[in-house]
């Protein structure tokens, strides 16, 4: 029986999304629904308002949750293959940059021999687990895999969450840039425009995502520049400042 409660009441509100999404698992086990259910209300219980005003954010949290729960409670997943998934998927994108064909080889033998039951879901939701990082890998493995909620480490990586919550780094807000207002778009391009020329960027897992948002708002009319140009100017960016980095710069940001 369903309880009562916000948590309960936001989750009904919810129930067409749920509902594709437990239709696309394909799963037919109303037992792992209540149990997904159950536990994204404990989960409910540690966001705060600002969290449950935010449309998009309160959607795509559902999205990846009820995702995630529901193939790792079958056995399809489990989060310490979600690192190598989301390289796998970004280095689709990026792979023309910096893979060899023997790589992409490679690449090809381990996707036939493992099945990917996460792409099914679409390219929104694969946007939100490659781009978004609600949560850590750690935390979706505490609260997806053992039944454990953390709130201090919860609440801790809920406050960061730039990617739809303003940053004051314009490339963080891009990732949304559909949602943006064109006055603000432009602003924000030519922000991240100055900032890559001026190589602001150091972290290398930030040089990955704004390399990966370049070429993307090449090939989408975002930038004058063409994608064989925009992935000349990513080479001279890697070649120019890679003497530089220091261990920590390999610490990769998310």
């Amino acid at each position: 029986q369903l309880q009562k409660g916000e948590g309960r009441e936001f989750l009904k509100s919810q129930r067409d999304l749920i509902i594709q999404m437990y239709q696309t698992s394909e799963l037919d086990n109303l037992r792992i629904l209540q149990q997904s259910l159950n536990d994204f209300e404990r989960l409910y219980a540690y966001l705060e308002n600002k969290h449950k005003k935010h449309v998009v954010f309160m959607k795509d949290l559902v999205m990846l949750f009820f995702v995630l729960s529901f193939e790792i409670k079958v056995g399809h997943f489990s989060c310490r293959d979600l690192e190598k998934w989301q390289q796998d998927i970004f280095r689709n994108g990026m792979g023309r940059l910096f893979d060899t064909p023997n790589d992409l080889e490679k690449e090809n033998n381990e996707k036939e021999n493992k099945k990917d039951y996460l792409s099914k879901y679409g390219k929104y939701f694969i946007g939100i687990i490659v781009h978004r990082t609600i949560f850590s890998e750690l935390m979706l493995s505490h609260i997806l895999e053992d039944g454990f909620f953390p709130e201090d480490d919860i609440k801790q990586e809920l406050d960061d969450l730039p990617v739809y919550f303003p940053s004051k780094e314009p490339w963080r807000n891009l990732w949304h840039w559909r949602d943006q207002k064109s006055e603000e778009l432009d602003s924000m391009l030519e922000q991240f425009e100055q900032d890559f020329k001026e190589r602001k960027y150091s972290d290398i897992g930030v040089i990955l995502h704004v390399f990966g948002l370049r070429l993307f708002f090449s090939e989408n009319g975002l930038l004058t520049q063409g994608t064989a140009e925009v992935e000349k100017e990513c080479r001279q960016y890697v070649d120019e400042i890679v003497s530089s980095l220091s261990e920590e710069n390999f610490d990769f940001e998310t």
